[in-house]
Order: C-alpha cells, then sequence, then structure tokens
C-alpha cells in the first residue's frame, strides 16, 4: 500500500464548461435538462472536499472567463467558491 505524503491531496480543476454548467444547476429550477446530473456532481465534489480526500481550488480564470458574456456570470465565482470550501 503507497501512502500520500503529509499534505498532499489530489487536486481537482473544473474548467470553465463544468464550473458553467454546476451553476447553472443551481441557478436554473427546471429549465436546465441536466440539472439532476450536475447538481450531483456538485454535492459529490463538496463532499470530497469536506471529507478532506481533494481538493478544489478556485482560480481566477472561472470569473474572468464568464465576465465574456455567460449569462450566469453573477453567481459562477460565487459557486466556485462553495465548491472549493473557501468560505467555510
Amino acid at each position: 500500500m503507497q501512502r500520500q505524503r503529509r499534505g498532499r491531496k489530489p487536486v481537482v480543476y473544473l474548467d470553465q464548461n463544468w464550473m458553467s454548467n454546476i451553476t447553472k444547476a443551481h441557478e436554473e429550477s427546471d429549465t436546465f435538462s441536466e440539472k439532476a446530473y450536475y447538481m450531483s456532481l456538485f454535492w459529490a465534489i463538496q463532499e470530497g472536499v469536506t471529507n478532506n480526500r481533494f481538493v478544489c481550488p478556485t482560480s481566477s480564470f472561472h470569473e474572468s472567463e464568464a465576465s465574456y458574456g455567460s449569462r450566469v456570470k453573477d453567481s459562477l465565482w460565487y459557486i466556485a467558491r462553495l465548491i472549493s470550501r473557501e468560505w467555510s
């Protein structure tokens, strides 16, 4: 059995498409056809971060790319910070 070095965890980076879809799942009640999938993904990532299995850091590119016209730009950064548990 290989042991992980203390303080080292896998890092999960979500690209803009994933963050956008997770945010849409949060923001759009029943209009987003893949809501259930992306909400399940959101909860799975949050559980993994909460239980220290991996980290999912925020990235300034999420906010930057969303500012170029995404309809979820106002809430995307908030959701990214929730996933990373930056506010907990």
